[in-house]
């Protein structure tokens, strides 16, 4: 696997995104890793559909407790 720095993928962002197509390069930032360049994968392409927010939240807790009082009183305590 590559390693590039930032500065390094700023100045050369082509020639290491080319490279990404066939290996995945690792991004450093003061040595440390911060993010890997790697080619798309199909499941990354654009556009698939978002999960069903009516179900997620048709699996949420219920309760009637007021959640303006639970606010008011987590502020009175700051």
């Amino acid at each position: 696997m590559k390693i590039v720095t930032v500065e390094e993928l700023h100045a050369a962002t082509e020639r290491y995104v080319g490279e990404a197509a066939e290996a995945p390069v690792l991004i450093t930032k003061g040595g440390q890793p911060v993010a890997i360049l790697r080619k798309a994968q199909a499941c990354d392409r654009v556009g698939k559909p978002l999960p069903n927010r009516e179900v997620w939240i048709a699996r949420m807790l219920r309760t009637n407790l007021d959640s303006t009082l639970v606010v008011s009183d987590d502020r009175d305590r700051a």
